[in-house]
């Protein structure tokens, strides 16, 4: 199928939806899915390809309802906070937001199903998280929370939507942490007062200041209510005129957006602490404030391995928190690493308090027309078949050759400042660039000439090089990019004939034309169009090579897009490229760079995000190993999400539930080291064998104990409808049956409702794992079935099974759960022993093998046995010290049993079960430790 006759198609498909949507019809995924096999079922060469790029494609221009609108961890335990309060609002009066809305649909910057799942799902429950502006409190309120996106996702535009929603709810104050360079602060200034405030104030040639009204400012309905305290050319000083008046003089909004820079927080912390300032009686400033920091896990996070002496950005960020009578803390990043390691824990005085998100983390649902790191380095199966589906973009970096130590010693002075560029060159060298990059480079010029017969003459194109970190060598990488440029313009307007067979000996034509055979060959254009001569002259000619990276050449350099909306460049940068950038278009990237953080290089691709209409032209120069990282990344990342999926559905919070980041690549650090000093490194074998899972965790509503023990029942009388019996085992209070079918185990495994705060019992994953085995092997077939006896009363699990409840010390453990015992467990050592009859050589095969004592581990790491279920029918030990709200669960179930349970896999014949390196968060630590202390037997009888 052409390229025409397939954008042809796409459109057809997009009028037809459109008038089904049009009528008032709601499109689901899975509608949509549907119409596309309806519509493509007789359209000939119609590849998987082709129909998942249709979907992307329909996806991004109508709106459809997705499966899930991202995930909210909540933190409920503030009695006064009422979590549908915007919801539940009246929005008639939405000023800034239906003035921000009506500007961006007419800017173009955001499609309509963005848009309308901005304004009716993200944001609104953004605002729920915060505090209702309006109520009234009877004590100071700070909230804390975290919004993560993905990588060039779109944040900006989710922070201003909720600064104008903010705004029209009564929010009095707005400030803005804003990157830490001049560049950025400026950048997101512009962007704020095009979005919201309306109007920006320049000084001309004569040193005259002009206000003059931009964005929103321009529109039908706008009003000048918001008061800026910051400009373009401005960050916040002491001494400026509207300093002179207090907060309380101003009627409207107040803004101040500033860069995360200690001097200039200091200055504007005293201001608001000023004598000047209205304050209540508790010494607080009367009024709302929504604080927003942006790259949140940048120059936030308390780096300092003494927590009473925190960096000072992070104290005077919290003390600025501190000086309002209520309010919101809204950390956004795409990578939350290094703040799930924050220690949440505070004393009394607020001292140790940290900018962990206590009060809710914001997972924003991934945009299905957004290309990220899955999509471009990650492996399609059968839940993610779009995963890798933008493979094609990767360019492997292969004529770079690092020279390993001993030859750097062996290099003269002269090879290192002369010779090919390696990774750790020299801040003086001034060598030969590798031939990839000018690979890279042709094809800027080819995708510039195709964007160009594609109609978008007037769209800026930017192609990305980021090799050094060294301010002196990337102004020399600009100047050879740009001698080639002007080379290679020179050589077309001279020597190109204009005719293929003639051109064909040309070594530049010859390499432009290899170079489209290999990546545009199906552009949709011919070669002969492409490399048509005024075409391909026209697409070199407007290409500028500047430098980013925060020098006196990289201002004089800046792309001001308001003057020349149409910019081509090739911008050369290092660090300064990581950070927030507004690259527009970017379609060519060339990347080396070492960086081996998680965070620093996901912020380093700048080329994923939106590319519509010109994603097939993209291409991402790379090497291998950082291609391997970047997918290792974004898998770590999607686990680290699907953790927050699970806390979302148990609804736990941010405090009582262990997050863990993977880590398998000894080269790969997540964050930097002194924001990881809360976190500690742990072994986690994924494998089931060998392991035992026990649920020591379970929930506080009674209704879940309820469906637990009805599937117990069910279970076991399937059993005994299967001629199975339950003997009672010799020695033990237990009772067992064997031989049980693994279907009856996995029916009841589905029906049980285990918390999420059982992090050793990841109940989807082991179902996942039995049915993928038993379709391979017939080891998980047959089961034995325990039930653990202990000495309390007596209940009746089914007419025939009447057992004696085990006895737990039962503790109130977190807002959603209770636990078994105070140490974290449901069953005892020995428990596993259950079903064997050699139980002696196990256990001496184990500590010969391990050097260590017996564990629950022990009767299934070295054993040829059958799979063991074990269910504890559990009582209360002692009920003198339980709370109110504890004995209320008791009354609840009456005399039955609390159930728990625990799942045994033999490990005989698996010695290489898959291991997983994770570095964990202080929450999970604390299960980690109590999963793996000695147990009292004080706590089991």
């Amino acid at each position: 199928m052409t390229e025409e006759v397939f954008e042809k198609l796409k459109q057809q498909l997009y009028n037809a939806i459109d008038a089904i949507t049009s009528s008032g019809v709601s499109l689901t995924a899975e509608k949509l899915e549907r119409f596309i096999d309806s519509q493509l079922m007789f359209v000939n060469d119609i590849t998987c390809e082709d129909k998942e790029a249709i979907k992307l494609y329909l996806e991004s221009h109508i709106f459809v309802e997705h499966d899930h609108d991202g995930y909210i961890i909540m933190n409920h335990e503030d009695g006064d906070y009422n979590n549908d309060w915007y919801t539940q609002s009246d929005h008639t009066n939405e000023h800034f937001w239906k003035l921000y809305k009506q500007y961006l649909i007419q800017d173009g910057s955001l499609d309509f199903s963005s848009l309308n799942k901005l304004d009716e799902v993200t944001l609104p429950r953004l605002m729920n998280c915060l505090g209702n502006p309006k109520q009234e409190l009877l004590s100071q309120r700070v909230r804390y929370g975290m919004v993560i996106g993905d990588v060039q996702s779109g944040k900006t535009s989710t922070y201003a939507g909720l600064i104008c929603k903010a705004a029209d709810a009564g929010m009095k104050v707005v400030i803005l942490l804003a990157g830490q360079t001049e560049t950025l602060r400026q950048q997101t200034q512009e962007r704020m007062e095009e979005d919201i405030v309306g109007y920006t104030i320049r000084t001309d040639n004569d040193r005259n200041s002009k206000q003059q009204r931009v964005g929103v400012g321009k529109l039908k309905g706008y009003k000048p209510i918001v008061t800026a305290y910051t400009s373009y050319e401005d960050d916040f000083k002491m001494g400026h005129d509207k300093t002179m008046s207090s907060l309380e003089a101003q009627s409207s909004l107040v803004m101040f957006i500033v860069k995360k820079n200690v001097p200039v927080l200091n200055r504007l912390y005293k201001w608001l602490t000023g004598e000047g300032q209205v304050k209540n009686t508790q010494g607080k400033l009367p009024y709302s404030l929504l604080l927003i920091d942006d790259e949140a896990d940048n120059a936030s996070i308390n780096t300092k391995k003494d927590a009473y002496n925190p960096t000072k950005t992070n104290a005077i960020i919290r003390k600025i928190c501190e000086a309002f009578d209520n309010s919101n803390y809204v950390g956004f990043t795409a990578t939350p690493y290094a703040n799930i390691f924050i220690n949440p824990e505070k004393d009394e005085n607020m001292e140790t308090t940290d900018l962990f998100p206590k009060d809710f983390i914001y997972v924003l649902p991934t945009p299905d027309a957004y290309i990220g790191a899955l999509r471009m380095f990650s492996e399609p199966d059968d839940k993610n078949p779009s995963y890798g589906n933008c493979g094609y973009m990767l360019k492997h970096i292969t004529d770079i050759t690092e020279p390993t130590r001993e030859s750097l010693s062996r290099m003269s002075s002269e090879e290192k400042v002369y010779g090919p560029i390696y990774y750790k060159h020299q801040s003086d060298w001034r060598g030969t660039l590798p031939e990839s990059l000018y690979d890279a480079l042709k094809c800027f010029y080819l995708s510039n000439a195709i964007r160009d017969l594609d109609g978008a003459k007037n769209a800026p194109r930017t192609m990305l090089v980021n090799i050094s970190r060294f301010q002196q060598v990337e102004s020399y990488i600009k100047a050879q990019l740009a001698l080639q440029v002007e080379k290679d313009y020179k050589e077309i307007n001279c020597n190109f004939n204009g005719e293929h067979h003639v051109d064909i000996h040309l070594p530049l034509y010859k390499k432009l034309y290899d170079l489209f055979i290999a990546n545009y060959s199906n552009c949709g254009f011919t070669y002969k169009e492409v490399l048509n001569k005024d075409v391909i002259m026209n697409a070199i000619e407007k290409i500028r090579v500047i430098v980013v990276n925060g020098s006196k050449e990289s201002k004089e350099d800046a792309p001001d897009y308001k003057t020349n909306p149409s910019q081509r460049i090739i911008a050369v940068g290092g660090l300064a490229l990581s950070r927030g950038l507004t690259l527009k278009n970017l379609m060519i990237s060339y990347f080396y760079r070492n960086t081996s953080t998680y965070d620093t290089l996901m912020q380093m691709g700048r080329w994923f995000g939106y590319r519509p209409k010109y994603d097939r032209l993209c291409r991402v120069w790379i090497t291998q190993s950082s291609a391997n990282w970047y997918r290792e990344i974004a898998e770590a990342t999607e686990e680290l999400k699907n953790s927050l999926r699970i806390m979302d559905k148990q609804n736990l919070t941010p405090k009582e539930f262990g997050l863990k980041v993977r880590r398998d690549d000894v080269a790969l650090q997540i964050t930097a080291r002194n924001k990881m000093r809360n976190s500690m490194q742990v072994i986690e074998i994924e494998s089931l064998w060998g392991n035992i899972f026990e649920t020591p965790y379970f929930s506080k509503l009674a209704k879940d104990n309820d469906a637990n023990l009805l599937a117990t029942k069910q279970l076991l009388n399937k059993i005994l409808e299967g001629s199975i019996a339950f003997e009672k085992r010799e020695r033990s209070s237990a009772m067992l049956a064997q031989d049980v079918p693994v279907k009856i185990i996995l029916d009841f495994l589905h029906q049980i409702h285990i918390s999420a705060a059982n992090h050793r019992f990841p109940l989807d994953s082991i179902i996942d794992n039995i049915i993928k085995n038993t379709e391979e092997s017939n080891e998980l077939k047959f089961w034995d079935v325990a039930i653990a006896g202990g000495t309390g009363p007596i209940c009746e699990l089914t007419p025939s099974i009447v057992v004696k409840k085990s006895l737990r010390k039962l503790t109130d453990w977190s807002e959603n759960v209770y636990s078994f015992t105070n140490r974290g467990v449901v069953g005892g050592n020995n428990d596993g022993k259950i079903g064997l009859d050699n139980p002696l050589e196990i256990e001496e095969e184990y500590i010969r093998m391990e050097n260590k004592s017996i564990s629950g581990k022990t009767w299934f790491k070295y054993a040829k046995r059958k799979p063991l279920l074990i269910l504890y029918p559990v009582g209360v030990k002692d009920t003198s010290n339980l709370e109110a709200s504890f004995l209320n669960y008791l009354q609840e179930i009456g005399t039955d049993p609390i159930m728990g349970f625990a799942l045994g896999f033999p490990g005989y014949g698996h010695p290489d079960s898959q291991e997983h390196q994770y570095y964990i968060n202080i929450v999970y630590q604390k299960q980690v430790d109590e999963d793996d202390a000695e147990i009292d037997d004080e706590d089991l009888i």
